[in-house]
This record gives structure tokens, sequence and C-alpha cells, in this order.
């Protein structure tokens, strides 16, 4: 049995529809207890922090130029046309999130690397190793294995960036995720 359009757009609507319904149900947040003088005293206040963690600064650098110079999903249809196959741009699209996916359920061993910017260094490589075998192959398996590489290697990469950022901004973070190992 296919499903057309219509299923998908129903789909969508009844998922739209749910969370909808719990954006509604979500409580107002408290406002703060103690407010900034000015917004532009704020932004200071959060460059100056920025510029004394040059750990935090360089991830967001890392990852930035990464996305910037090497973010394949513009050149999905381009590169699908190249294959004069109905279903090449369906199986492109996916082949970011099945590899952040199965990147993500295999990251157990996340657990036991202690150097998070390394790490970040590392993945950040595989996502243009990924990105280099996705516009230098021939074959459409091929590309997509390139996409799922880099897919993967994006979500390691944002699971050491968010641990580095949680136990390098909040300390009582760091005690909570040690307790857990």
């Amino acid at each position: 049995m296919a499903f057309g359009p219509g299923s998908v757009y129903f789909a969508n609507v009844v998922t739209f529809s749910v969370s909808l319904y719990l954006l509604y149900r979500l409580h107002a947040t408290p406002p703060p207890e103690e407010v900034s003088a000015s917004v532009m005293e704020s932004m200071r206040e959060g460059v100056s922090y920025a510029r004394s963690r040059p750990d935090i600064v360089g991830t967001y650098i890392i990852d930035l130029l990464a996305m910037i110079l090497a973010f394949p999903v513009v050149m999905l249809p381009f590169v699908a046309a190249r294959f004069h196959a109905s279903y090449a741009l369906s199986i492109l699209y996916c082949g970011l999130p099945v590899g952040a996916l199965i990147a993500t359920l295999t990251s157990r061993w996340t657990r036991h690397v202690h150097r998070y910017g390394r790490a970040i260094v590392w993945a950040a490589a595989s996502w243009g190793l990924g990105i280099a075998l996705f516009g230098d192959s021939s074959t459409l398996w091929l590309v997509v294995v390139g996409l799922a590489v880099a897919g993967g290697a994006d979500a390691i990469s944002g699971i050491f960036r968010n641990t580095m950022w949680n136990e390098s901004i909040h300390p009582t973070y760091a005690d909570g995720w040690r307790a857990l190992r």
C-alpha cells in the first residue's frame, strides 16, 4: 500500500496540532530576579566572557567554518540530477539525518572520551572527509555514505560541544555528569 501526498500532509497537520497543544500547555517563565541595566551592558558582559574562554570560542569557530564552507544541502538537487533516478533526491536528503541517527544511537563510547576539544577537531575532520566523499563520488550509494559520515560526524561534534559547554559554563552540571559516570 502506497501513501500519497495527502497522507503526508495529514500526518504533518496532526503533529503540528499536537505541537501547538503542548506549546499552549507550557507555563510562563518567571521573570529573572536580577535585571541588568541595559541590553548593551549584557552584550558587553557576554562578549567579555567569551573572550575569556578560548575553548568555547574555538568550538564555535570550528563548527561555523565547517557549516559555512562545506554544507551540502543546497547542492543536493544538482547532485541528484546526475543520477537520473526519481528517488535520488529523497535518498540524498536522508543521508545526513541517517548518519546523525546512527552516530547518536551508537554514542555510548563518547562517555570514555575526556579531551573534548580533540574529539571536536576529529569530528570536524570526519565531517570534511564525508563531504569530500560526497563531492567526489560518482555512484549514488557512495554519495549517500559520504553524507551519512558527515551527518554522524556532526552529531558526534554536537555531543562533545554541548558537553564541553555545559561542563565549562555551568560547573554544577559537571559535578552532576561526573556522578552519573
